[in-house]
Protein backbone atom coordinates (compact mmCIF):
# COMPACT_ATOMS: atom_id res chain seq x y z
CA UNK A 1 0.00 0.00 0.00
CA UNK A 2 1.05 3.57 -0.62
CA UNK A 3 0.15 7.04 1.16
CA UNK A 4 -1.79 9.60 -0.84
CA UNK A 5 -1.19 13.15 -0.42
CA UNK A 6 -3.58 13.28 2.60
CA UNK A 7 -1.78 10.27 3.94
CA UNK A 8 -4.53 7.77 2.93
CA UNK A 9 -3.82 3.72 2.55
CA UNK A 10 -3.55 4.16 -1.06
CA UNK A 11 -3.88 -0.37 -3.07
CA UNK A 12 -0.75 -0.75 -4.94
CA UNK A 13 -1.21 -2.22 -8.22
CA UNK A 14 0.15 -5.73 -8.62
CA UNK A 15 2.57 -6.15 -11.10
CA UNK A 16 2.90 -9.98 -11.55
CA UNK A 17 0.06 -12.16 -11.36
CA UNK A 18 -1.47 -14.14 -7.64
CA UNK A 19 0.66 -17.46 -7.45
CA UNK A 20 -1.40 -20.21 -5.67
CA UNK A 21 -0.55 -23.57 -4.85
CA UNK A 22 -3.53 -26.13 -4.35
CA UNK A 23 -2.54 -29.38 -2.48
CA UNK A 24 -5.57 -32.00 -2.76
CA UNK A 25 -5.95 -35.71 -3.24
CA UNK A 26 -8.99 -35.07 -5.24
CA UNK A 27 -8.40 -34.43 -8.41
CA UNK A 28 -12.28 -32.84 -9.55
CA UNK A 29 -11.08 -30.16 -6.82
CA UNK A 30 -7.45 -29.63 -8.23
CA UNK A 31 -9.51 -29.10 -11.99
CA UNK A 32 -11.89 -27.33 -10.59
CA UNK A 33 -10.30 -24.43 -8.10
CA UNK A 34 -7.32 -24.78 -10.78
CA UNK A 35 -9.64 -23.83 -13.89
CA UNK A 36 -11.31 -21.16 -11.72
CA UNK A 37 -8.24 -19.09 -10.74
CA UNK A 38 -6.40 -19.79 -13.90
CA UNK A 39 -9.24 -17.78 -15.50
CA UNK A 40 -8.84 -15.06 -12.96
CA UNK A 41 -5.21 -14.38 -14.21
CA UNK A 42 -3.36 -16.29 -11.81
CA UNK A 43 -0.60 -18.51 -11.91
CA UNK A 44 -1.70 -22.18 -10.65
CA UNK A 45 0.80 -25.01 -9.09
CA UNK A 46 -0.85 -28.16 -7.65
CA UNK A 47 0.34 -31.62 -5.74
CA UNK A 48 -2.13 -34.40 -4.90
CA UNK A 49 -0.56 -34.69 -1.34
CA UNK A 50 1.26 -33.50 1.40
CA UNK A 51 4.88 -34.32 0.23
CA UNK A 52 4.53 -33.53 -3.50
CA UNK A 53 3.27 -29.98 -2.19
CA UNK A 54 6.40 -29.32 0.14
CA UNK A 55 8.78 -30.58 -3.13
CA UNK A 56 6.76 -27.49 -4.90
CA UNK A 57 6.95 -24.99 -2.34
CA UNK A 58 10.39 -25.64 -2.45
CA UNK A 59 10.60 -24.81 -6.90
CA UNK A 60 8.69 -21.83 -6.41
CA UNK A 61 7.66 -18.46 -4.21
CA UNK A 62 3.78 -19.03 -4.10
CA UNK A 63 1.51 -16.14 -2.52
CA UNK A 64 -1.53 -18.56 -1.47
CA UNK A 65 -1.31 -22.26 -0.88
CA UNK A 66 -4.91 -23.76 -0.62
CA UNK A 67 -4.96 -27.12 1.38
CA UNK A 68 -6.89 -30.21 1.93
CA UNK A 69 -6.79 -31.44 5.25
CA UNK A 70 -7.02 -34.88 4.74
CA UNK A 71 -3.68 -35.33 2.28
CA UNK A 72 -1.93 -38.64 2.07
CA UNK A 73 1.15 -38.87 3.38
CA UNK A 74 1.38 -35.54 5.99
CA UNK A 75 -1.97 -34.56 7.08
CA UNK A 76 -2.87 -31.03 5.88
CA UNK A 77 -2.53 -28.90 9.32
CA UNK A 78 1.04 -30.67 9.56
CA UNK A 79 1.65 -29.16 6.02
CA UNK A 80 0.40 -25.75 7.00
CA UNK A 81 2.42 -25.23 9.66
CA UNK A 82 5.51 -26.60 6.93
CA UNK A 83 4.52 -24.02 4.76
CA UNK A 84 4.84 -21.15 7.33
CA UNK A 85 7.97 -22.11 8.33
CA UNK A 86 9.60 -22.51 4.66
CA UNK A 87 10.52 -19.22 3.91
CA UNK A 88 7.82 -16.86 2.41
CA UNK A 89 4.91 -17.59 4.37
CA UNK A 90 2.52 -17.83 2.38
CA UNK A 91 -1.32 -17.00 2.99
CA UNK A 92 -2.96 -20.35 3.91
CA UNK A 93 -6.86 -21.24 3.21
CA UNK A 94 -7.84 -25.32 4.34
CA UNK A 95 -10.57 -26.55 1.58
CA UNK A 96 -11.73 -29.62 3.53
CA UNK A 97 -14.71 -32.21 3.76
CA UNK A 98 -13.97 -31.77 7.53
CA UNK A 99 -16.74 -29.41 8.59
CA UNK A 100 -16.33 -30.43 12.82
CA UNK A 101 -15.51 -27.15 14.68
CA UNK A 102 -12.61 -28.86 15.84
CA UNK A 103 -11.09 -28.97 12.45
CA UNK A 104 -11.99 -25.30 12.06
CA UNK A 105 -10.39 -24.76 15.41
CA UNK A 106 -6.91 -26.57 14.53
CA UNK A 107 -7.08 -24.84 11.23
CA UNK A 108 -6.63 -21.59 13.23
CA UNK A 109 -4.31 -22.42 16.03
CA UNK A 110 -1.77 -23.90 13.37
CA UNK A 111 -2.06 -20.32 11.23
CA UNK A 112 -4.59 -21.12 8.40
CA UNK A 113 -5.72 -17.55 7.66
CA UNK A 114 -9.24 -19.55 6.44
CA UNK A 115 -11.33 -22.63 6.59
CA UNK A 116 -13.54 -23.61 4.15
CA UNK A 117 -15.81 -26.52 3.55
CA UNK A 118 -16.28 -28.58 0.43
CA UNK A 119 -17.80 -27.64 -1.53
CA UNK A 120 -16.75 -24.14 -1.50
CA UNK A 121 -18.36 -20.95 -2.75
CA UNK A 122 -15.87 -20.77 -5.77
CA UNK A 123 -16.69 -16.41 -5.89
CA UNK A 124 -16.68 -16.16 -2.40
CA UNK A 125 -12.87 -18.82 -2.32
CA UNK A 126 -11.69 -16.58 -5.49
CA UNK A 127 -12.12 -13.59 -3.84
CA UNK A 128 -10.34 -14.26 -0.35
CA UNK A 129 -7.56 -15.49 -2.47
CA UNK A 130 -7.38 -11.78 -4.27
CA UNK A 131 -7.68 -10.43 -0.52
CA UNK A 132 -5.11 -12.86 1.11
CA UNK A 133 -2.93 -12.26 -1.70
CA UNK A 134 -2.81 -8.10 -1.67
CA UNK A 135 -2.83 -7.83 1.96
CA UNK A 136 1.37 -8.68 2.01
Amino acid sequence: MLADEGGRAQPTERTAPIRVLIIDDDWDTLEMVSLALRKRGMEVMTAKDGLKGIEESRRARFDVAIVDLGLPHLHGHRLGETLRTNGDRPRLIALTGDGRAEARLESERVGFDAHFVKPAPMAELIGLVERLADAE
